[in-house]
């Protein structure tokens, strides 16, 4: 037990020290859908800022149209905790 102020080499996580990579935001509606909800369903629920920075070359607005019109649909659920599928 490591003593206070110290902490233990078994807590680090790996996986949270590792940059997520962004992914290229597609070019067809469909295939935008489906990033988003692969993204929701593997990350867990995201802001859409969060949302926003997992892809590259999408623009914070139509990111924004798109999570509503998937809310509005009942494909996503909108909380305090962001989007989720």
């Amino acid at each position: 037990m490591p003593k206070q102020g110290e902490m233990a080499v078994d807590s680090f996580d790996e996986a949270s020290a590792v940059k997520l990579e962004k992914i290229a935001w597609p070019k067809t509606l469909p295939e935008q859908v489906r990033a988003v909800l692969d993204v929701l369903k593997s990350d867990g629920a995201l802001s859409s800022t969060d949302l926003v920075a997992r892809f590259k070359g999408v623009k914070a607005p139509k990111l924004g149209e798109l999570l509503q019109t998937l809310v509005d649909m009942g494909r996503l659920q909108e909380t305090k905790a962001g989007f989720s599928a």
